[in-house]
């Protein structure tokens, strides 16, 4: 969604849902388009979204994936 103005890096879920991380620039590892990431997360309720196809999230731990 990087392409769109106000996107960025969105992390796609397995089941198909959608985060919008807000400090994605804190893991710069894996900003990779189609990576598959490992990571935990907290929901933030007190930021909008401009991009708004997610539930707003701060990431706490992130790391590749090769995993299945």
């Amino acid at each position: 969604m990087n392409g769109l103005d106000g996107c960025g890096f969105n992390i796609r879920l397995d089941d198909g849902h959608v985060l919008e991380p807000i400090n994605l620039a804190t893991y710069p590892k894996i900003k990779i388009n189609n990576q598959r990431i490992r990571f935990t997360y907290k929901e933030v309720d007190s930021i909008a979204s401009i991009c708004m196809v997610g539930i707003m999230v701060e990431i706490t731990c992130a790391e590749s994936y090769t995993g299945q």
